[in-house]
């Protein structure tokens, strides 16, 4: 008894030694990470699992089955002698269609009784590995861990496993993070896994990071509050996967705090780092020239200032090579064919999202990009003056560099997750939550979009 007294004496001893920003990381962190496990475990359930969905892709009407548990998937026509069939779940093994109430083997799409009694469905023309990317990497066999390997973790997974080259379009994705991910491999042995345990790492030091800045521009009060909206916000769930978004802002705040304190080798460093990491990373190279040009070149050696610029000069040559050796149709990126793709002026997404919504095109996440984009937008014009300059330098290049990226199929696309990498915007929700009823505004609006889209990113929909 009174051995476990001390343990427990000491352990409250040690934590009041730690410092207020690493607590608020510590239990935030953690305690979101418990709620997407719980959140997430509920998909599983067989309500959920098998995930059934009548779809159409590029004029194909296809059934599309997924299933939660063992990470398989299959993809059908669902036109047979002529008719068009709808189906639904009818257990864990079967579906059922609608019309005739045939019942139909998910695994080799074969009915098994009803008027349909033993008719085949057709493979779909876009297989199930098109339509659930796994790009080559095996499902990770855990279910409650498996579900987070979506979209571009699995991108960035097959780079770390097996080099550019492997899957057409690979060389969209800078080097840095999947061999990050191959470096943690060594000590956790799966890619996966090591990909989730980095981002969650990332995660811990990057809110520390985002509660001592945050802090020093305002009060440790507004510092908490913009944290918890960071945390809560639509898509804040990918920070959770194997994604790049809470390294590349480490990367960030690190080389703007250098570009602020005059090191200016390290600024090189930083944005190497940075762009390596992130294309968007060249959005600080505008707050480290307007530095340079405030500080007008005094007590600034030549090298450092040349170091500082030899930074993003080779990590642009390292991804332009990269795309060179993986002969890459476009070695600068000015197209990506096999991600529809296209650098262009910012305002003719803006234009084409606004004309994809009035022709009907557009989808509730397209909306989702334009409302974001405009929010943002707007915040950082109006409150310009209440963040310190290289920031909101950083802030508006972001943006517009985010903006420049424009895809064919959907316009404004995956805005909604890039724009957490914009940070400073979060500052301002801190400040706004002053008021009692903004602040249950937003919270109510962050959380319940949240828990929508992260459903939506577990069951395979795209969100971002």
């Amino acid at each position: 008894m009174n051995q476990a007294l001390s343990l427990r004496q000491f352990g409250l001893k040690t934590w009041e030694k730690i410092p207020p920003a690493w607590k608020f990381s510590l239990l935030s962190v953690t305690l979101m990470r418990v709620f997407y496990t719980l959140w997430s475990s509920i998909f599983l359930s067989s309500t959920f699992s098998p995930v059934i969905q009548n779809q159409e892709f590029f004029g194909e009407p296809v059934i599309t089955v997924f299933d939660l548990q063992t990470s398989r998937a299959y993809a059908y026509n669902r036109l047979l002698n002529g008719d068009l069939l709808t189906f639904q779940k009818f257990d864990a093994a079967h579906l059922m269609d609608t019309k005739t109430g045939s019942i139909w083997q998910v695994s080799d799409g074969r009915s098994v009784s009803g008027s349909y009694a033993g008719k085949s469905l057709s493979p779909a023309g876009l297989n199930a590995e098109r339509l659930f990317p796994y790009h080559g990497v095996a499902p990770y066999p855990f279910p409650l861990v498996a579900i987070w390997q979506r979209f571009d973790a699995n991108w960035y997974l097959v780079i770390a496993q097996k080099g550019y080259g492997f899957v057409s379009g690979d060389v969209h994705f800078p080097p840095l993070y999947p061999a990050l991910i191959r470096l943690f491999t060594v000590f956790f042995r799966n890619g996966f896994v090591s990909a989730l345990l980095f981002s969650q790492f990332a995660l811990y030091l990057l809110v520390k990071l985002l509660y001592d800045l945050f802090t020093e521009w305002k009060t440790e009060e507004v510092a908490r509050k913009a944290l918890i909206f960071f945390l809560i916000f639509p898509t804040s769930f990918f920070f959770f996967s194997g994604y790049t978004e809470a390294i590349f802002m480490i990367f960030a705040i690190l080389c703007i705090e250098s570009i602020r304190n005059g090191r200016w080798h390290w600024t090189g460093f930083w944005i190497f780092c940075a762009i390596l990491v992130r294309l968007q990373g060249v959005a600080l190279l505008l707050p480290f020239a307007w530095r340079l040009l405030q500080t007008r070149f005094r007590n600034v050696k030549f090298v450092d200032v040349f170091f500082a610029g030899l930074g993003p000069v080779v990590a642009m040559s390292t991804y332009l090579l990269i795309r060179a050796i993986g002969e890459d149709p476009s070695v600068i990126p000015f197209t990506e064919t096999n991600l529809h793709a296209q650098i262009a002026p910012p305002w003719e997404n803006l234009i084409y999202s606004i004309q994809f919504i009035f022709d009907g095109l557009a989808g509730y996440i397209d909306i989702f990009n334009l409302v974001v984009f405009i929010l943002f937008s707007m915040l950082l014009v109006v409150h310009w003056k209440k963040i310190p300059m290289e920031y909101a330098l950083f802030s508006a290049t972001s943006i517009i560099v985010l903006t420049m990226r424009l895809v064919d199929t959907q316009p404004l696309n995956s805005m909604i997750r890039y724009l957490l990498t914009v940070f400073p915007i979060f500052y301002l929700f801190g400040m706004f939550a002053d008021n009692k009823w903004v602040n249950r505004l937003m919270f109510a609006c962050f959380l319940s979009l949240n828990l929508f889209l992260s459903a939506q990113f577990f069951l395979w929909g795209w969100v971002g």
